[in-house]
């Protein structure tokens, strides 16, 4: 075991059940508090050097997790203004052929939850996408729709879902592609 590993364990470990409860207070929620607290190991782990040995490490730790929290809580505040926004359009109309009663129900809402785990820039792209793209790409690629499920639901040709969605792809791919080349995940 190296000495880094070692001073972690014997500073930080002691507070793990104060950790648990302050994230409790904080989430209200088991599941979220655990992945909470495991999220605060991990960065504190990842930063102990700049821990100061001698100080108290309870508050160095709380620190870390209030911090942690508030930028959860942002990006499920922009996650949240996004979903509303999409909502919103699958419940307006989209081209001519479109009724009222397309809407997302709550249960494909809950669907969506982890999608929202996106960069900035896939956010930036999706909101780029006009609203019929971003409709029919939310429901085919997120929800998992297919395309019969979209046409019914939408209330247009199937051919028009495939050369929408397939429009929507090659949008996003030329939008993300540089995003995409700096994090390795396309080369050129």
């Amino acid at each position: 075991m190296t000495a880094h590993r070692e001073s972690f364990e014997r500073e930080v470990l002691p507070h793990v059940e104060t950790l648990n409860a302050l994230a409790m207070r904080y989430t209200h929620n088991e599941s979220e508090a655990d992945d909470l607290v495991q999220d605060v190991l991990m960065r504190a782990f990842r930063s102990f050097d700049s821990f100061e040995p001698g100080t108290r490490c309870i508050a160095w730790l709380s620190c870390i997790m209030r911090n942690t929290f508030i930028n959860r809580y942002r990006v499920q505040k922009r996650e949240k203004a996004m979903m509303e926004g999409i909502v919103a359009e699958c419940s307006g109309s989209v081209g001519e052929s479109a009724s009222a009663d397309k809407t997302l129900e709550a249960e494909d809402m809950a669907k969506v939850g982890y999608m929202y785990a996106f960069s900035d820039e896939m956010m930036r792209a999706m909101n780029g996408l006009s609203e019929e793209f971003r409709v029919i790409i939310t429901l085919a690629d997120l929800l998992d729709f297919s395309y019969r499920e979209i046409s019914e639901k939408l209330r247009i040709p199937i051919g028009t879902v495939m050369s929408r969605l397939s429009r929507a792809r090659q949008t996003l791919r030329k939008n993300l592609s540089e995003y995409a080349f700096a994090y390795g995940y396309e080369s050129r």
